[in-house]
């Protein structure tokens, strides 16, 4: 069975919008990730998530050891313009063990004047928990909440850093090969809960 373009991405988009809305609530999109019937040479999650959020008006980059080949792939079916990571408004780190650190930390936090060129990141991810590691508060989120992201290296910190001067920032979203996802806009303040990692 392959994805249908029009409800299986709205149906992605929504549970995305949903994500965004309730920083650290955990999103299925397992049913919309095994409907990818494309050997693109990138993983189906990533090659879900690009047919969703890009299209010929976005700009993106691939950060991996087949960035040039996976770039391609993704141009090919979004007709999104690749750019490098600093300047891109998407950013797909789909290697589980790249330094998350230093994609975000090369990544446009946008302007003061224009701080909706900050970007959006999306990593891969061994597994998400919705309790755990990290607390969660800011808009969306009555008090506090809590989940768990399993990934090889540290991103907190670069995260954090990068969003410690608001309206200037990163959103980031994780995914597993599953397609579970969170999402952390860049006004989710995140911290390690007591006694975590």
């Amino acid at each position: 069975m392959t994805i249908d373009r029009v409800h299986d991405l709205q149906s992605a988009f929504r549970k995305l919008v949903s994500a965004h809305s309730r920083p650290g609530t955990v999103v299925d999109l397992g049913p919309e990730v095994r409907k990818i019937g494309l050997d693109m040479g990138i993983p189906a999650q990533f090659l879900l998530l690009a047919l969703t959020l890009l299209d010929g008006e976005t700009t993106f980059a691939v950060v991996s050891e087949d960035a040039e080949s996976q770039e391609r792939a993704i141009s090919r079916l979004t007709y999104a313009t690749r750019a490098a990571p600093e300047t891109a408004s998407f950013v797909f780190v789909p290697d589980g063990e790249l330094d998350a650190n230093g994609v975000l930390e090369a990544c446009s936090e946008g302007t003061l004047l224009d701080p909706h060129l900050g970007a959006t990141v999306i990593i891969g991810a061994g597994d998400i928990l919705d309790t755990g590691e990290l607390t969660l508060r800011g808009p969306g989120i009555r008090e506090s909440s809590t989940c768990t992201v399993v990934r090889d290296g540290p991103w907190l910190a670069g995260r954090n850093a990068k969003n410690r001067e608001y309206p200037l920032g990163v959103d980031v979203i994780f995914v597993t090969a599953a397609g579970m996802a969170v999402a952390f806009p860049r006004t989710t303040v995140i911290s390690e809960t007591a006694g975590g990692k």
